[in-house]
């Protein structure tokens, strides 16, 4: 029983390491490609009723409309600050532009809450888009859900990833076994090893040099052109640290890996080796090419289901594994 157990821990952590990479790959696309501020800006044209016209008022005012200037480009800005978001609003009320019935009442009802405080308007603002940008993240993650499929596919396929013969090789090979298990252990003891990964700090990066700019624009709109380019400049510089970091972040999970030995890649499979030797096609046989599609959809479908739930398996199995063994007898 300890022998299975043992295979399902050192598998499972293959299966972690494989998911964070996928997530980290996920990550490098989404933000690169600008899939954050494209949801962005999908969920605030939600929010102001889309294609309305206080949603297009709001993305032509001067508080939005610097933050999507990049590079002398327009592009949809990944952030927008909860305080230019909040005086845009009170701005396009004063100004009387039109509304939707349901935010008309909405901000009639701040305005019998806070009257002519301004101050107060805007904390109440603030605090209904801060609420609603907590459900925009659950919003972005099931929107963004197919790239993490077709990034576990590509894995999947990339590596060889295939889960049936993984799991053959490891109970086999009580040594590899040994070593992924302890691996395993020193995994578990750290809860938050994956925050490492998941907390992507470029965000909270990107954010403050947005509410920096925001703070001084507001404070000097007559150096609006200086600071566009000075916040560029910043941003800039932050992608290409993170997309380094990310790569080499990749690339040292994988390298963590007896790769070698796991038979990951192509080039040392069985097939492949006696055509090199023989110089003939190697017949793969039904059978085999069956559990090779098999065991590359599992190893697939197991990337796809992300590290944090493989993790806090991982855990719970090390637990076991541990409560089960029995101390050494003393003499």
């Amino acid at each position: 029983m300890n022998t299975y157990l043992e295979t399902g821990i050192a598998v499972i952590l293959i299966i972690v390491v494989f998911s964070i990479v996928a997530y980290v790959i996920q990550e490098l696309i989404a933000v690169n490609l600008q899939f954050r501020g494209r949801m962005l800006k999908k969920a605030i044209n939600q929010l102001l009723v889309s294609g309305s016209v206080f949603a297009n008022e709001f993305f032509k005012h001067p508080q939005i409309e610097l933050l999507e200037k990049r590079n002398g480009a327009t592009k949809d800005p990944s952030y927008i600050p909860s305080a230019n978001f909040a005086m845009t609003v009170i701005d396009l009320v004063k100004n009387g532009t039109a509304a939707d019935p349901e935010l008309q009442k909405l901000f009639s009802s701040w305005q019998a809450i806070a009257g002519e405080d301004v101050i107060a308007m805007k904390a109440l603002i603030e605090k209904w888009y801060d609420e609603y940008m907590d459900r925009v993240g659950g919003w972005y993650k099931k929107e963004y859900r197919w790239i993490t499929r077709i990034l576990a596919i590509g894995i999947a396929l990339a590596f060889n990833f295939n889960l049936i013969r993984i799991t053959q090789i490891v109970h086999h090979d009580t040594a590899l076994k040994a070593t992924l298990v302890a691996a395993a252990d020193k995994m578990a003891d750290t809860p938050d090893y994956l925050a490492q990964y998941y907390t992507q700090k470029i965000n909270s990066d990107m954010k403050a040099v947005d509410d920096d700019f925001a703070t001084k624009i507001s404070s000097a709109p007559a150096d609006s052109a200086k600071l566009v380019q000075k916040r560029d400049a910043v941003k800039d510089s932050l992608l290409i640290n993170y997309n380094a970091k990310q790569y080499q972040m990749a690339r040292g999970l994988v390298d963590s890996l007896p790769t070698g030995k796991l038979m990951l890649g192509w080039k040392n499979w069985p097939w492949l080796e006696q055509e090199i030797k023989t110089g003939k096609p190697a017949y793969i046989g039904n059978w085999n090419l069956f559990l090779l599609i098999i065991g590359l959809f599992l190893g697939a479908a197991a990337i796809s289901m992300g590290a944090p739930f493989w993790f806090a398996l991982l855990v719970k199995l090390v637990n076991i594994r541990r409560a089960g063994l029995k101390p050494p007898v003393s003499k």
